[in-house]
């Protein structure tokens, strides 16, 4: 034998084709969560033909509704530097919104304002760190049991770095944080208002629904 690669592919479930190769490469694809049509919904904001949120080119952590950000799996197929770097971004258009400058190189929250933010993966926690670090209040929704996303499925990163030991110290960073309310097994049902001040109503499956004031 000349030792290709042989595989045998299923077609509807009956036939099977097998075809000989010299390379195979595995490439595991990604697909939006099943419920985020329902969520988008129910913020407003526009999604892309396969599922996942619509923003623009050049503004890729804008979404169509002026005051929601998105970063993370929600934009689409992405590796973990990037959903950082959004994570960042999106903090930063956020913080615009929720505080108020005395002058050209200080920034001063505003009283009484937060951000809420969607999701308690790996660019959620990001973004509830940066924020909080600036002075913002955050409420951090996380629709499972615990918090980590898709990030917790991960042994190690491409260049060997400790990913497990990464996310688990950013955990624990902000779920002691007090700025920083760390909501599971909670969802959004509502969205009402504009960019600086929106009325975002909270389910918890234990509490029940509760409506807090958000910049962003």
């Amino acid at each position: 034998r000349n030792k290709n690669l042989v595989l045998a592919v299923g077609i509807n479930g009956r036939e099977v084709i097998t075809r000989e190769f010299d390379l195979v490469v595995l490439s595991s694809g990604q697909v939006c969560a099943p419920d985020f049509t329902g969520l988008a919904s129910v913020l407003g904001i526009k999604t892309s033909r396969w599922g996942f949120c619509q923003t623009e080119e050049l503004s890729p952590v804008e979404t169509d509704r002026k005051g929601i950000f998105i970063c993370g799996s929600a934009r689409g197929p992405g590796d973990i530097a990037d959903a950082v770097a959004q994570a960042i971004a999106a903090s930063g258009q956020a913080l615009n919104l929720v505080t108020s400058r005395e002058n050209t190189d200080k920034i001063r929250p505003v009283e009484g304002r937060k951000a809420v933010i969607v999701g308690g993966g790996l660019a959620g926690l990001t973004a509830a760190k940066f924020l909080s670090e600036a002075g913002i209040e955050v409420e951090l929704l996380e629709k499972s049991g615990s918090p980590g996303g898709h990030a917790r499925r991960l042994h190690s990163l491409l260049k060997g770095g400790d990913i497990r030991a990464w996310l688990e110290e950013l955990i624990t960073v902000v779920s002691t944080d007090p700025a920083i309310h760390l909501r599971t097994n909670a969802t959004v049902t509502a969205v009402s208002g504009h960019a600086g001040d929106f009325k975002v109503v909270l389910n918890n499956r234990d509490s029940g629904d509760e409506t807090v004031e958000a910049g962003a």
